[in-house]
């Protein structure tokens, strides 16, 4: 393989373990990942076979990790989300500078907050999903299901 780079040299490749900063995170790292070398002009190219597998096993794994999310992290899940953060505050109850704020680690995510993000992710949930969800005082609705040939429905 040539590089496209330099258009010259041939590409050695190699199998590295490397930190991935590109996803977001500076603790991510790839074991065992194929790293093709220009060895005239050092151009180098990371191969990351199955990508939205990986960004998946990362999703997951920042989601499930016991201690609560840093600032990269949230950010990475509301990117995850496809989100503005303006997107996110209105999907959490909260305003886009506690969003920037949980970002920038200038203020800790809450308990309840880290959770519900985590939640959202792992059940992929859209922005509309949960914006317009207790937005009022609390009051009792009646619900109605309807049993429309064998399967249970919520009747308008």
């Amino acid at each position: 393989m040539k590089c496209k780079a330099c258009r010259g040299g041939e590409l050695v490749v190699s199998r590295e373990t490397r930190k991935a900063p590109e996803f977001g995170l500076t603790n991510f790292v790839l074991v065992n990942v194929e790293v093709r070398r220009c060895p005239k002009c050092g151009e180098e190219l990371v191969v990351i076979p199955r990508l939205s597998q990986l960004l998946v096993t990362l999703t997951t794994a920042v989601a499930r990790k016991p201690a609560r999310l840093t600032g990269e992290e949230i950010r990475f899940l509301r990117k995850r989300l496809d989100m503005t953060g303006d997107e996110l505050g209105a999907a959490m109850g909260v305003d886009k500078a506690t969003v920037s704020r949980w970002e920038t680690n200038t203020q800790p995510i809450g308990p309840q907050a880290d959770r519900l993000l985590r939640l959202m992710v792992m059940r992929e949930l859209s922005p509309t999903d949960l914006a317009h969800v207790a937005t009022e005082e609390p009051r009792q609705e009646v619900v109605r299901a309807t049993d429309e040939r064998g399967n249970w429905r919520l009747a308008g």
